[in-house]
């Protein structure tokens, strides 16, 4: 394993300064050499067999990322694995970097966190834009766990700004003891000044006059309890020591430069601390392993055939080769440098893919443009067979619709003939009726006159019985021979309530028929104010034609007594002077309906004629209104066989049309579709 250690670490000494392929070959037939003389007895030759020699690759992170054992990796593909997990982890916290980890550029990354592991260490790395500088020492940095950290140059940046970044990188690296890999590059140098502040990081890791006394002060305060922790003196010298040392342990720096011009060259002679304090890790061109590595990365998406993708992947560093070999006849004939660096390969790659998908989509776009023409080809021809269809039967249609609208038209004419004929008899009927209930209501007035007239003796036979008091009839009703007017006017009222009152007795005809009438009178007056509420509700009767003639025709010899009176028979009991006014009254009323009884009789016979007039006239009114919502419908009906005739013969029309135009533009472009095909084809195979 030492000797091992030994053959790793020499070519990290003396080969990674090797500016070409040709030392660095030299180096190693001298290293084997070595190795084969000295060490015989272990087999070392695999690792130095051409072309292709077993890797032979020390890091910090064999067993894992949080072990800093300083160990060989067994295989290229457990460094392999490993690396991706880290390149996983630092997608997943940082921007994505979309790197392609071949053998070359996983021995850069190992380099590099070899360099920036170890105290005051300091990585400078040479090589032609786009060799992935940035990016490996990005990650190198993320597997030490140290912070990443570059300047923003823009035009108002000069020396202050640069002070002021480098103190807060002093501050986190040796007051808050973090690590930090400091990435510059040749870019980023707008001043040459800046390099004589990176010149002296580089030599002692300390910079004169970058902080001011008070933030020296503020530093010692800072740092005093780490260094009593240290169990040393904290004093401000010890203090201020502390702090740089641990600036030196933590901050590291990684010079990313180009070798192309002569701006390496003078600044490595300026500023000596480039090249004396710094570890040199040489990037030189991608072998071809890392090209074919490389585009198959970039080119894996892009859909193809895998034989075709694969072509294409040996092609890209067969042409990147074929470059670099014409760059060389024109330095040897023309003493002129054409630079190609690995970031060229990544545009020529880019360019492929750029041009590609260009090509793909206009391809794809003319042959869908064709296809879709095809398409539209073969619809108009099935609409034009399909119109023709249409307008055969659309032909037939229109004429059954037609001939179902002429016969509608007809019907609807006869309708309204009757309808109309109906009409102007159901009016001579209304004519009639006005005229018959004119005379009606004339007769009914005459007849309501008379019996208006009436109803002031009903009011008054109603008063006569309110003034009676009920104290009066039991009076009555303890009289066993009462006074013979007073028996005559229950007399009276019994015969007017006989075949009304079922308490008085009748015979056969009705008539009153009561040996001793005041008995039945008194069986009357058990109950007077039901006696008192029946009479009230006389005149009722009376108009309902309810009392027979004869009830009245019985009194009528009482009645035209002189002593039948309301003062002469109140005079021997209340009650039977207000029965006999009743009676009275009541009697009066009666003889007036009488004497309209033939008024009334004639109202009724006009009311049977207004009524049978009106019947008459109803029903014509509803043979008029049954034929004229027969005709609306008919009418309805009609309307929608004509609007059924005029859509089917715009639809024709449309019809036509259509298919005229249809046929001009299949005939226009019948040649187009073999033509069309024809061109699909060749695409597809272009395709």
């Amino acid at each position: 394993m030492f000797v091992k250690l030994w053959v790793h670490e020499s070519e990290r000494i003396y080969g990674d300064r090797l500016v070409n392929a040709e030392h660095l070959a030299q180096y190693r037939l001298l290293a084997a050499d070595i190795t084969k003389k000295s060490f015989s007895k272990f087999n070392l030759t695999k690792y130095f067999q051409m072309p292709t020699p077993e890797p032979l690759v020390f890091a910090y992170f064999v067993a894992s990322f949080d072990d800093k054992i300083y160990d060989q990796f067994p295989k290229i593909d457990d460094l392999s694995q490993r690396l991706k997990e880290a390149l996983r982890d630092y997608n997943e916290l940082n921007a994505t970097m979309d790197l392609v980890l071949f053998e070359d550029a996983m021995k850069h990354i190992c380099k590099i966190t070899r360099i920036i592991s170890a105290d005051s260490g300091h990585a400078l790395l040479v090589g032609v834009g786009g060799s992935g500088k940035q990016s490996l020492t990005r990650l190198s940095s993320f597997i030490t766990s140290a912070t990443t950290t570059s300047i923003m140059i823009s035009s108002s940046y000069g020396i202050n700004e640069l002070k002021t970044d480098l103190q807060k990188m002093f501050m986190k690296a040796g007051a808050k003891d973090e690590g930090i890999c400091f990435l510059f590059t040749e870019g980023q140098i707008t001043n040459e000044r800046f390099l004589v502040y990176i010149n002296d990081l580089l030599s002692s890791g300390e910079i004169s006059d970058l902080f001011a006394a008070e933030d020296i002060d503020g530093i010692v305060n800072a740092v005093r309890p780490a260094v009593k922790s240290e169990g040393l003196v904290d004093n401000k010298d010890n203090c201020w020591k502390f702090f740089i040392d641990r600036v030196k342990k933590n901050l590291h720096m990684s010079l990313c430069f180009s070798p192309v011009g002569d701006a390496f060259r003078t600044r490595a002679r300026k500023f000596p601390a480039l090249i004396n304090c710094t570890v040199i890790d040489w990037f030189h061109p991608w072998p071809e392993e890392a090209l074919l590595s490389v585009a198959a990365k970039f080119l894996e998406d892009l859909e193809m055939p895998d034989e075709v993708r694969d072509a294409v992947v040996r092609f890209m560093p067969f042409s990147f080769k074929t470059v670099n070999i014409q760059s060389e006849n024109v330095f040897n004939q023309e003493r002129r440098f054409v630079y190609t660096t690995p970031k060229s390969f990544l545009e020529l790659i880019k360019l492929f893919k750029g041009m590609l998908t260009k090509s793909m989509t206009k391809l794809v776009d003319a042959k869908e443009r064709y296809e879709v023409g095809v398409v539209k080809l073969n619809e108009t021809q099935e609409i034009v067979s399909k119109l023709e269809e249409d307008l055969l039967v659309s032909s037939v249609e229109v004429e059954a619709i037609k001939k179902v609208a002429d016969e509608q038209a007809t019907i609807v004419g006869g309708e309204k003939e009757k309808v109309d004929a109906q009409a102007s008899i159901a009016n001579v009927e209304s004519e009639k009726c006005a005229v018959i209930a004119s005379a009606v209501a004339e007769k009914m007035a005459s007849v309501q006159k008379d019996l208006d007239a009436a109803l002031p003796l009903v009011a008054k036979a109603k008063a006569a019985l309110e003034g009676l008091n009920l104290k009066d009839f039991q009076m009555l009703k303890a009289l066993a021979n009462p006074p013979a007017d007073v028996a005559k006017t229950f007399t009276c009222v019994l015969n007017l309530l006989a075949g009304i009152d079922p308490a008085v007795p009748v015979d056969k005809k009705g008539r009153l028929s009561a040996e001793n009438p005041w008995k039945a009178s008194l069986k009357l007056m058990q109950n007077p104010q039901a006696l008192l509420d029946q009479l009230k509700g006389f005149g009722a009767c009376v108009d309902a034609d309810k009392v027979p003639p004869q009830n009245f025709k019985a009194i009528r010899t009482t009645l035209a007594e002189e002593t039948f009176n309301k003062e002469a028979i109140s005079a021997k009991s209340q009650a039977a002077g207000g029965l006999c006014d009743w009676v009275i009254n009541i009697t009066m009323y009666y003889d007036v309906v009488i004497s309209v009884e033939p008024k009334k009789l004639a109202v009724a016979e006009a009311q049977e004629t207004l009524a049978a007039a009106n019947a008459k006239k109803e029903e014509m009114e509803t043979l008029v209104a049954d034929l004229t919502e027969k005709l609306s419908k008919l009418q309805k009906e009609f309307k929608v066989a004509m609007d059924a005739k005029e859509a089917a013969e715009a639809e024709a029309a449309r019809c036509a049309s259509r298919l005229d135009l249809a046929n001009r533009l299949v005939n226009a472009l019948g040649s187009e579709s073999e033509r069309w095909n024809n061109a699909i084809a060749k695409l597809t195979i272009d395709i």
